[in-house]
């Protein structure tokens, strides 16, 4: 039968290969995993229990601590040692060609090729996974699961494990909230403050969707049909603000009437804000022979004074490289329309930003792993090559921001 090796060395990783082998108990059976000092019998030839429990079929578990390399018994490493146990472990699963999978506990990284003896410098080109106190519940130990599961070992029925106890992504949940409220205020009525606004609510409302997808995926939360149904939502949302936003800019500034479609040519009471009510010419009453014959069309032309105002100058586009006069950081920007996105690298700590575009004034919102962190207002100059304005962190600290075309 097909086991489950666990390969450790005591002053190293004891306590994570108990607790890994309790629950891969747990979950495949007691007769499936291995582990020398609960396997081995007593008075038994220890290499040849290692070999018959590697056999054929079974997987080899490689945990490996901060001190894995670091053991020196009599002033070497206990891995330079032909006869170290846990080298001819490892060296036996490598000879047999069985599957070794090496598993970091903690926060210990692989060694490299130079670090290891000659028979087991292939570990390095082995996938490694990670083990660690803080994730093993949600996400390390069921993935390390379901890769066993694919090699073959068949989970035996009992009490739920981690992965179906997950709890519902937070992201997902502020995400839908921020959607239902765009949708809703749509519902109404919104001026071009409530359009900008319901913006960057949608698109930060599908970024707060992707980052959950993005957990949901890696099993660390669930809500897979809610995330994926507010990022359709979000878009839907997105569009219709970008639309009232362009229709807003291209009628929000005519007369009531002027929106309304009323033709003032045809009409002899002109409306009581019009500009131009008073130069036009009282209407004519039409003598009563002059229905005796059809009367040729009057040409009128429009009064000297009405100019026919042009569609506004669309702001140049920001899509580009932009560095940031204080620190220096640079800030790669995307922008389509009245959407913008953005990243920056400032200090090791890499931020994200969405925010809009309306004719010179740009707002920007920046986030770490989905978690809103401060904001910008800023206004582009006239030649296109400086954004310039407040930024405020979400703790209430401020500061002038210039930012510059590279």
């Amino acid at each position: 039968m097909p086991r489950i090796f666990i390969s450790y060395r005591r002053d190293d990783t004891e306590m994570a290969a108990g607790r890994l082998a309790s629950d891969l108990r747990a979950r495949f059976g007691d007769g499936v995993v291995f582990r020398d000092k609960e396997s081995i019998p007593l008075g038994a030839d220890w290499m040849n229990e290692i070999n018959r429990a590697i056999g054929p079929g079974g997987v080899v578990l490689l945990l490996i601590g901060d001190k894995w390399l670091e053991g020196k018994p009599r002033g070497e490493r206990r891995l330079d040692d032909p006869n170290d146990p846990h080298r001819n472990e490892i060296s036996a699963a490598l000879r047999l060609n069985a599957p070794v999978l090496p598993l970091l506990v903690g926060h210990a990284k692989m060694p490299s090729r130079d670090e290891l003896p000659n028979e087991l410098q292939r570990l390095p080109a082995l996938n490694a996974m990670k083990l660690r106190d803080e994730e093993w519940v949600e996400f390390d130990f069921p993935r390390l699961a379901r890769s066993l599961e694919a090699a073959g070992f068949k989970p035996i029925a009992g009490p739920p494990t981690p992965e179906t106890t997950l709890r519902f992504s937070g992201k997902v949940g502020t995400a839908m909230v921020l959607i239902g409220l765009v949708l809703a205020g749509y519902m109404g009525e919104l001026d071009h403050e409530g359009l900008q606004g319901g913006l960057f609510l949608a698109l930060l409302g599908m970024v707060l969707a992707v980052l959950g997808l993005r957990d949901i995926h890696a099993h660390r939360v669930r809500g897979a049909l809610p995330g994926g149904l507010s990022l359709a939502l979000g878009a839907v949302a997105s569009v219709l603000m970008a639309i009232g936003l362009i229709d807003y800019s291209g009628h929000g500034n005519m007369p009531e009437q002027w929106q309304a479609g009323v033709d003032f040519a045809d009409s002899d009471t002109p409306p009581a804000n019009d500009p131009v009510a008073d130069s036009r010419p009282p209407p004519v009453q039409p003598a009563p022979q002059q229905f005796a014959a059809v009367a040729p069309p009057v040409q009128v032309a429009p009064p000297a004074n009405i100019s026919v105002r042009p569609d506004p100058p669309r702001p140049p586009s920001l899509s580009g490289m932009w560095v940031d006069q204080g620190d220096g950081s640079q800030i790669q920007m995307w922008h389509e329309g009245v959407s913008l996105s953005a990243t920056v690298n400032s200090g090791g700590m890499v931020l994200g930003g969405v925010g809009t575009v309306v004719g010179s004034k740009v707002e920007i919102v920046w986030g770490v792993g989905g978690v809103p962190i401060a904001t910008s207002s800023l206004s582009l100059s006239a030649n296109g090559r400086e954004l310039s304005g407040q930024s405020t962190t979400f703790e209430g600290a401020s500061d002038w921001t210039v930012l510059r075309r590279q």
